[in-house]
């Protein structure tokens, strides 16, 4: 478990990161060319990576339902409304916006079973903590309008 954690702290720190770069380039381009170079220095480093620690057995693709190539799909459509909202709102809130409805969406599935997920049963701490984090981001970007004299 205490892996699992460590990686999912990597992966925030990650997304927070990424946040920052991709919010320069895109800056600098489109969204639509942020989100193409984003995803194809992504792929080129995957499969670098992937190579060098597993070798050729990351192209063993026999177990895998061809719906699931489709899934890759869904990548541009973060990476593109990503883009977008940073343009917009900037990278704090759209990361943190981005969180609550990656929680909710979660939350929804697991309570579903949408995709084969196991059914997890909603309980009212999985209500409340998703609505404290609401009020923690309204409260984190509340400013108060300043008056000059």
């Amino acid at each position: 478990m205490i892996v699992g954690i460590l990686f999912a702290l990597c992966a925030g720190l990650f997304v927070g990161v990424q946040g920052i770069f991709n919010r320069h380039v895109n800056m600098k381009v489109s969204s639509w060319a942020a989100t193409a170079f984003i995803l194809a220095t992504g792929s080129i480093a995957s499969l670098v990576v992937g190579l060098l620690l597993d070798g050729t057995a990351i192209f063993n693709f026999s177990d895998m339902k061809p719906a699931y190539w489709l899934f890759g799909l869904v990548g541009i459509g973060v990476i593109f409304c990503t883009m977008t909202a940073m343009r917009k709102i900037g990278p704090t809130k759209t990361i943190v916006i981005g969180v609550i409805a990656q929680l909710t969406t979660s939350m929804i599935f697991d309570m579903t079973g949408f995709l084969v997920l196991p059914k997890v049963t909603l309980e009212w701490t999985h209500i409340a903590g998703l609505l404290l984090m609401i009020v923690g981001i309204y409260l984190f970007n509340y400013q108060k309008k300043e008056t000059n004299a």
